[in-house]
Parts: C-alpha cells; sequence; structure tokens
C-alpha cells in the first residue's frame, strides 16, 4: 500500500493485521491505556482539554507531519481529526464511516473544512452529501472446515433486535432449517467475546450466514462481504443488495420479499460462483484506490 497514506482503525484486530501484511501503516486512534491514562483521557473529554490527548494518541503521531492522506474511520469522536488538521494543513483527511452516520460521530457538526466525508451507505451518501464507496474485504481470508454443522449463522451485537432476531431464528427452526445464532449482550457480564478467528471458525461450519441490517441501511455489512468472498449462501434483510453487480438470486435470498417456503432448498442447493472479477472490484486494495 501507499506509504504516504496513514490508516486510523479502532475495530477487528484481524482486520488490522491483514491491513498490516498489505503494508499498511495502521494504527488504533490511541495506543494501549492503563488506568491513569483512561483518567486522563475522561478529563481530556470531560473538559474538552485538546492538548492532553497528543500524550495519549497511538504511533500515527508520528507521522502527523509527513503523511500525506489520513484515512480514518468515524467513531463518536473527531478531536484526532482536529489534531491532524492542525498540525499537518496540507494533508488530506478522509472520513470513512462504514456504520450508519446516525451511529458515529454527528456529521452535520463536522466542519466541510476539517476532512472529507465519505460513506459505505448510499442512502447516508444522499442525505448527507458525502461520497460514496463500497464496503471492503479481503481476498486472502479463508474459512474452510470438513463439513457444515448448521444451515445459517449469525453474530452479532443485539442493538435492540434480540427479540426480532429471536422471533427469526424461530421461524427458521420450523422451517426445518438449522440455525446458529450467537446475540452478543455489551453490558452482559458473563458474556464472552469472540474474536474474528473464532468467528471464521463458526462461519465455515455453516452453509449461509445471515444478516440483519440495522432500520434504513442500505449499505453493505461485513457479512455481505464473508458470502461473497468465502464462496457462502446469503440471506438478509436488506432489500437494496438486488442492485448490486454480484447479487445472484441462486446465493442471496431476501428476507420479506422471496418466498419463505423455498428457503431451505436455497440453502441446499448450491453456491453459484461469481465473476473473479466483480469480487476483486471489493477487495481492500481496489477499496482504497477508489478514494483516489
Amino acid at each position: 500500500m501507499d506509504s504516504n497514506i496513514v490508516i486510523i482503525f479502532d475495530s477487528i484486530p484481524y482486520f488490522k493485521d491483514r491491513f498490516k501484511d498489505r503494508g499498511a501503516k495502521i494504527y488504533s486512534t490511541f495506543r494501549k491505556l492503563n488506568f491513569f491514562d483512561k483518567v486522563l483521557l475522561r478529563l481530556a473529554n470531560y473538559f474538552k482539554v485538546g492538548f492532553l490527548y497528543k500524550f495519549l494518541y497511538d504511533k500515527w503521531i508520528e507521522h502527523l507531519t509527513d503523511a500525506k492522506v489520513f484515512l480514518v474511520f468515524a467513531t463518536k469522536n473527531i478531536h484526532h481529526l482536529e489534531y491532524i488538521r492542525k498540525h499537518n494543513p496540507s494533508a488530506r483527511i478522509i472520513l470513512w464511516y462504514w456504520n450508519p452516520v446516525e451511529a458515529c460521530y454527528d456529521i452535520s457538526k463536522i466542519d466541510k473544512t476539517l476532512c472529507e466525508k465519505w460513506s459505505f451507505d448510499p442512502q447516508d451518501c444522499k442525505n448527507f452529501g458525502i461520497q460514496f464507496n463500497t464496503t471492503f474485504y479481503f481476498n486472502e481470508i479463508k474459512a474452510v472446515a470438513p463439513k457444515c454443522e448448521y444451515d445459517l449463522f449469525f453474530l452479532g451485537l443485539d442493538k435492540g433486535r434480540e427479540l426480532k432476531l429471536k422471533m427469526i431464528e424461530e421461524d427458521f427452526s420450523r422451517r426445518g432449517v438449522r440455525p446458529y445464532f450467537y446475540i452478543v449482550k455489551p453490558k452482559d457480564k458473563d458474556a464472552r467475546s469472540v474474536t474474528y478467528v473464532e468467528y471464521l471458525s463458526y462461519l465455515a461450519k455453516s452453509k449461509a450466514v445471515f444478516d440483519f441490517v440495522q432500520e434504513g441501511q442500505m449499505g453493505l455489512t461485513v457479512r455481505v462481504m464473508e458470502s461473497l468472498f468465502l464462496d457462502k449462501k446469503l440471506v438478509t434483510t436488506n432489500k437494496d443488495i438486488r442492485r448490486y453487480d454480484f447479487y445472484r438470486p441462486d446465493n442471496i435470498f431476501i428476507l420479506g420479499e422471496d418466498n419463505p417456503e423455498a428457503l431451505l432448498e436455497f440453502i441446499n442447493s448450491p453456491y453459484l460462483e461469481v465473476d473473479k472479477e466483480i469480487v476483486a472490484k471489493y477487495d481492500v486494495a481496489n477499496w482504497i484506490a477508489r478514494f483516489f
């Protein structure tokens, strides 16, 4: 990857390692914080004392003045973007929303001179007048199991969806489908976090992956990318998925539109291979290239 690009990413550690394998300069917003660091961070957030952050930032700060592009995954804060702009006025700062805008920092409060704004969601792009780029994945990720143990797999945070998800899971079971839903409640002290490597091992044992999008979301989730790159069937609530170039009714079942009586037959039918050039479009290298 271009050595002039610095990526700031606070999500899946496994993805961060894949970025590094591609030669990317990628860092978290903050270095690993001890107890006193966390107290300092709370003080900085509460009193809005910007200079305190510099003592907590990860090693991207070492590239503060020499990097030409900062690709920043959106969170609920923009203090690091302001810090970059202050110390490197000529840098190109790309703020990338790979979650719905409403789940991140209020976009209406971000000065247009601070950064470029991009999103994975066409509807958010339309609503907020920002630029579009697709979701991405890594073509080197594999998930292989000796045999499938279930038909349909979902792992995700509750996000107020638990009741709906359980109702859907029960409906699948009544139709003869073998689902395995793993719903994580962040406030549950007994909940065990699952690494992405473990997640892939679960997914490898399933014939299909279930994709449950948030209300009003049109953008593609990582689960769609997993389906595409790992040759897994996809069952999704995203009705907008028909407009994408990889859509094949043999591979993608749209819940609420396709015939529910045909779900089991769909899952048990062969996966139809998608043209490699279409899949490659969503690889991380081409995703980054589209920003340029």
